[in-house]
């Protein structure tokens, strides 16, 4: 019987009982949500893997290409979200293991209305306002937003999100700007921006949205340099991944004023360190969310179903859909003939 490794199930662990019923072995370690008490240590992450044949990866847990020698049934990593940036994928490359996530729609769709919202929420300066509230004020300046029309949103990349966010914000009249190396200016106008350079978007934009992989080429692309180009008082949106963000820039540039303020979904190191210097400023200045704030039921249920479509894939010998390192299926179909 195949083997199947969830290392981080969720509380209702659906992933698992789907898992059961088309007769795999399944064996699951804590769940996701003892985040972020539990660790596997590396004794432990590597005798799940010694026997193997699919491994469905929670977000907390990252896998080393030191991990895959120790096992050889291993077929492939199964994530059921986008971001697989805590897998070796050149090391699974190299051991002819197949990387697959689960791009679904509403997964996309989800993180798209995410950035719109936290734009808004700075614009309409919403947490000033619920403070004041709370304080037991009533209206006053501080608290008051302005419009979003007649201002300019600058996009970091110009993939399927940045795509999507670009598209709910045509009727918005606002200004967009997209800064991507691998789009063309056509295609980016035909979704209603300005395809620029990445220095003259930062320069121009009132609100900057991040819409990035992390690798080596994204990996601190904002940093002080970047930052000191912003506008006075313009606002930096990450939900793609921390890592693509200078943190200790980014605190120096909101401690100072260069930068008006933030909201940030995604950090370099999560779960966010509760020393981490981004917690002392308010909410209305910079905005918190747990790596959680594009997912929903939908986009859950969405990415279970892709995921185990894709191990059941796996297991029988064939190629799923959303393979990350298509150039490891030819080292794969050698040493897989066979089902598992």
């Amino acid at each position: 019987m195949a083997k199947v490794f969830v290392s981080g199930p969720t509380g209702d662990r659906r992933e698992v009982r789907l898992l059961s019923e088309r007769g795999f072995d399944v064996v699951s370690g804590p769940g996701v949500e003892q985040e972020p008490k539990h660790r596997f240590d590396r004794d432990q992450w590597r005798r799940h893997l010694a026997d193997a044949d699919a491994l469905w990866i929670a977000s907390r847990d990252r896998l080393d290409g030191g991990d895959l020698g120790g096992a050889p049934r291993l077929r492939a990593v199964v994530k059921a979200s986008v971001g697989v940036d805590r897998v070796d994928v050149a090391g699974a490359t190299a051991a002819g293991v197949l990387v697959v996530n689960s791009p679904s729609p509403q997964n996309l769709t989800g993180v798209a209305e995410a950035a719109i919202g936290l734009v808004l929420a700075h614009r309409k300066r919403l947490f000033a306002a619920e403070r004041t509230l709370r304080d037991g004020g009533w209206k006053t300046l501080e608290a008051r937003g302005d419009l979003l029309a007649g201002a300019t949103v600058g996009l970091v990349g110009f993939g399927r999100v940045g795509v999507a966010v670009a598209r709910r914000l045509a009727a918005w009249d606002v200004e967009l700007l997209a800064a991507d190396p691998y789009q063309d200016s056509a295609r980016v106008a035909k979704h209603g921006a300005a395809l620029v350079p990445l220095e003259e978007l930062l320069s121009r934009s009132d609100f900057v949205s991040l819409h990035v992989v992390l690798n080596d080429e994204t990996r601190g692309m904002i940093g002080r340099e970047q930052l000191a180009l912003m506008k006075a008082g313009a606002v930096l949106v990450n939900t793609s991944r921390g890592g693509a963000i200078d943190e200790p820039a980014l605190v120096e540039a909101l401690q100072d004023g260069t930068l008006g303020g933030a909201a940030l979904d995604v950090f370099d190191a999560e779960p966010l360190p509760l020393d981490s210097p981004l917690r002392q400023f308010p909410a209305e200045r910079v905005i918190l969310t747990p790596h959680t704030i594009g997912n929903s039921h939908a986009s859950r249920a969405a990415g279970v179903r892709m995921a185990v479509e894709s191990v059941a894939a796996v297991l029988q010998g064939t190629a799923p859909e959303h393979v990350l390192n298509p150039e490891a299926l030819p080292a794969w179909r050698a040493r897989f003939t066979a089902p598992a």
